[in-house]
């Protein structure tokens, strides 16, 4: 993990359109539990090592608190960020894998929310 300098504009903008999209491009700055920042497609290249990993919400970063949200990787389906902040869940899709013209190769699809009695 590397860590990156984002302007204040990039920044903004990337926010907005997380918040919009709940798309996330490769170039897409995160930052990490111990405040570094990483390149979103500096963790994909990771690959399984990175499934389950705790990070910020994508939305509040680390001033909300570490840990608010999940990367899972799931082998063999398209991975995602889970936000649990604020109460809610929000998941976080990864451009590199829902614009390619093989975006199901893995298996695809979201997690399925339990309902009770399942």
């Amino acid at each position: 993990m590397s860590k990156t300098d984002v302007s204040a504009r990039a920044a903004i903008t990337t926010v907005k359109a997380m918040n919009q999209l709940q798309l996330l491009e490769d170039d897409a700055a995160l930052e990490m539990n111990d405040g570094s920042v990483v390149r979103v497609g500096d963790l994909l290249d990771q690959g399984r090592k990175v499934d389950k990993l705790s990070i910020p919400s994508p939305l509040d970063g680390l001033s909300y608190g570490a840990g608010k949200a999940t990367l899972l990787w799931r082998e063999g389906r398209v991975p995602v960020i889970v936000d649990h902040a604020h109460g809610l869940r929000r998941l976080f899709r990864f451009a590199r894998f829902a614009l390619s013209n093989d975006r199901y190769k893995c298996g695809g699809g979201l997690p399925r929310r339990r309902t009770a009695g399942a």
